[in-house]
Parts: C-alpha cells; sequence; structure tokens
C-alpha cells in the first residue's frame, strides 16, 4: 500500500549494501556491507525507490500490522501507534544497536 491508496505494483526485497545509503525514514546513513530493504512502487504512473534499514522497515511493517493502515515512509508523522505502550512488541527497537539488528537478519 501506498500512503492512503493501494500501488499499481508494490515490490520489497532484502539486499546487502556494496556502498552507503541513507534510510528513507530515519535518514541514518545504511553501511557498506549492512542488510537493508529495497521498496519500489508504481502509483499513479509513477516508480519511487525507497531504502530502508532494517530497523525501520521493521518498526513500519509492525506499526502497519498493529493499525492495520498504511504507514507514511518518515518515522515523523505523528500518529498515535508512536507513543509509548500502544506497540509494546516493537519498543525494544528503540535500544537496538545497528549491530544487533544486522545479527538478527
Amino acid at each position: 500500500m501506498c500512503a492512503d491508496d493501494y500501488c499499481d505494483v508494490y515490490n520489497e526485497r532484502g539486499r546487502k549494501a556494496r556502498k552507503g545509503h541513507t534510510c528513507c525514514a530515519c535518514q541514518e546513513t545504511i553501511r557498506k556491507g549492512e542488510r537493508y530493504v529495497v521498496i519500489s512502487s508504481l502509483f499513479d504512473g509513477n516508480w519511487a525507490t525507497d531504502k530502508q534499514c532494517l530497523r525501520c522497515n521493521t518498526m513500519l511493517i509492525g506499526i502497519a500490522g498493529h493499525t492495520g493502515e498504511p504507514v507514511v515512509v518518515t518515522l515523523d508523522c505523528g500518529a498515535d501507534p508512536f507513543e509509548p505502550g500502544q506497540v509494546p512488541e516493537l519498543e525494544y527497537l528503540a535500544f537496538v544497536t545497528r549491530e544487533e539488528m544486522q545479527a538478527a537478519v
């Protein structure tokens, strides 16, 4: 799904970075050698490609599953599910290090 409607094409795939990238959600650098997710979508005739670090991808999938609604790519949307205690199974991600997230894959 794309923001508030369904995409014509939506594809997620995991990759291992051959160079540095910027996560579209948290704006942190995805370092060379780290695993990340590439999301490609076609919506209203326009293609978009986003790269997400594993932590942000896990949070966004969990929040979408909890709310049943699509989640805007940036984590700074101000939606209620981000408040502490709303999605307890994801709270641990606030303290997971980059190395721990990479090792979990």
